[in-house]
């Protein structure tokens, strides 16, 4: 009877599996690794066990039908590697593959499912991103994928179960129930998914909602506590002038009533660099009205005022301190505004034209970086100047040599924010707000991270080693840097097995010698590794570090 209706189990069963599914997904431990939008390998192998665990599940409920264990197993596996990625997918299928196999070790199709659940989970780790980018809605691509890992787990059973006959006359039974109820499994598991997700934009827009409404608050608070020794001072400055220039207290007054309206009303988040522009100029004012001749104040301005938008009270409190602090005589301060925009005067420095707003915005950002003591921003210009003189001198192409120099530590501008090398970061941006691919392989290769295919990429390798290397440019204390390189070399020659090591390129690479008799070829990766974890354990260090493991096996014969 139970064979007869092997479709309405196999629904009966995938339910309890989406009941399960559903269940999870409101628990909170899961939602908060839902959360994280970095993919680490920590919250991977965590989604990878959670969806793991429930395609075992659904094992224990299978119905044993024809020496064969008939479950909805596909769902679990092929879903946690469209919705958790590659290592998810392959680890949720790696272990439900191998319990199917240990749950009945002596089943003539224990071996074929075990390899059929874990190519689930190959499947869905192979199409996450081409599924991550298709647009709502997916349930064709879902049933397509459903028919592909059934029709791949049906080639395994046939070429690994033993009898033959007894395979084929499985599928045959099994086959097109195990489509129709996993593609409608896996489209309602993904519905379910998407659901979850949902949510979760939704409470990441409540909490952002919340932010700004703090920081709205803490505006209000910044306006409210105006500094009553700046309005006693303002007041008894306007009493003296009301004997001695009634015309000027008047004006005072007025600028004083602006002032305070001005500063209190403001509700906004952004205002225009010449909303804020003229609240300095209330302030000096009045500060000039106290201080008699003593403050002379010079301005270097962008022409556009209104197109700049910034925080309210971003301008005023720096001016006051530099009128209050500034180290000069007190009956002769000097206060020079200068504001300017870094990333376009870099472009427009260097002659580079069409560059993304955004990219310009992050060439600006570069300013407040360094490295070894060297401007970024400033470095990033002389390297698209030299890049496009030596252009110019063998006839390649110098707006592109010129255009890639700029670009080619793009990386730097947000490296301490995103995970990554810096190149590896200005490669995507690059990529992102489409750059030609040769100005994205210089960026790629100028720290030889790629080999150099192009005369513009080995053209801006050339000039970042002439900005770096000129007498000045950098600064980095020269006992302090011997010291850095020998504490790697110390600390990666410690492993059992290491014959020699030598830290290269100014510390970004460590070359390591093995021996060959002592690290057998399978151990290179996991020794890599390890000594790539102590050293992120035990050194401070810019950027990264590449660890370059070398095994050379020779065979010596004479002949007579």
């Amino acid at each position: 009877m139970i064979q007869d209706n092997l479709l309405i189990y196999l629904l009966a069963n995938a339910g309890l599996l989406l009941v399960a599914a559903t269940v999870l997904t409101e628990l909170r431990p899961l939602r908060a690794i839902m959360k994280r939008q970095d993919r680490s390998v920590p919250n991977q192998l965590l989604l990878g066990l959670l969806f793991g665990l429930l395609s075992i599940a659904s094992t224990y409920t299978g119905l044993s039908f024809q020496g064969a264990i008939v479950t909805p197993r596909t769902i679990s596996p092929l879903a946690a590697g469209l919705a958790g990625g590659p290592l998810t997918g392959v680890s949720a299928g790696a272990l439900s593959g191998l319990h199917r196999f240990f749950y009945d070790p002596g089943g003539f199709t224990s071996l074929a499912c075990g390899l059929g659940t874990f190519s689930f989970g190959v499947l869905g780790a192979v199409y996450y991103r081409w599924f991550s980018g298709l647009k709502a809605p997916r349930h064709l691509a879902l049933v397509g994928l459903t028919v592909a890992a059934e029709l791949i787990q049906c080639v395994i059973i046939l070429a690994v179960a033993r009898p033959f006959a007894e395979a084929v006359a499985l599928e045959k039974a099994i086959l097109i129930p195990k489509i129709v109820v996993n593609s409608l499994g896996l489209v309602i598991f993904s519905a379910v998914m998407d659901r979850m997700n949902r949510s979760l934009r939704i409470e990441l827009l409540e909490q952002q909602h919340q932010v700004e409404l703090r920081q709205q608050a803490e505006l209000r608070a910044l306006q409210s506590q105006i500094n009553p020794h700046f309005l006693f001072n303002a007041l008894n400055t306007i009493s003296a002038l009301c004997l001695t220039d009634p015309n000027r207290a008047r004006e005072t007054i007025l600028v004083l009533a602006n002032y305070f309206r001005q500063t209190l009303s403001i509700n906004e988040p952004f205002v225009t660099l010449e909303q804020e522009l003229a609240n300095v100029d209330n302030y000096l004012f009045l500060t000039e009205a106290r201080f008699e001749d003593a403050i002379h104040v010079t301005r270097e301005l962008p022409d556009d005022l209104t197109r700049l938008r910034l925080p309210p009270l971003i301008l005023q409190p720096i001016v006051e301190n530099a009128v209050r602090h500034g180290g000069v005589a007190v009956d002769d301060r000097r206060v020079h505004i200068q504001i300017r925009q870094d990333g376009e005067r870099a472009v427009i420095e260097t002659g580079v034209h069409s560059v993304h707003p955004e990219l310009m915005r992050l060439l600006g950002r570069m300013r407040y970086r360094t490295s070894y003591g060297q401007n970024v921003l400033n470095h990033s210009i002389e390297v698209s100047h030299v890049a496009g003189l030596l252009a110019a001198e063998i006839g390649a192409n110098v707006t592109e040599a010129k255009r890639a120099g700029l670009l080619h530590d793009l990386g730097k501008s947000i490296d301490h924010e995103v995970e990554g090398s810096h190149v590896q970061i200005g490669v995507e941006l690059a990529r992102k707000y489409r750059e030609s691919e040769n100005v994205i392989h210089a960026i790629e290769a100028h720290h030889g991270d790629v080999e150099a295919r192009t005369i513009v990429a080995c053209l801006v390798q050339a000039a970042d080693a002439i900005s770096a290397a000129r007498p000045g440019a950098r600064k980095e204390n020269v006992e302090y840097y011997i010291k850095r390189l020998e504490k790697l070399e110390e600390l990666t020659s410690s492993f059992a097995g290491v014959d020699k090591a030598f830290a290269i390129q100014a510390g970004r690479e460590v070359r390591i010698m093995v021996n060959p008799e002592a690290i057998p070829e399978d151990k290179m990766v996991l020794l890599a590794r390890e000594i790539a974890k102590k050293i992120e354990d035990e050194l401070e260090y810019p950027g990264q570090i590449k660890v370059n493991l070398i095994r050379e096996t020779k065979a010596i014969e004479y002949a007579k």
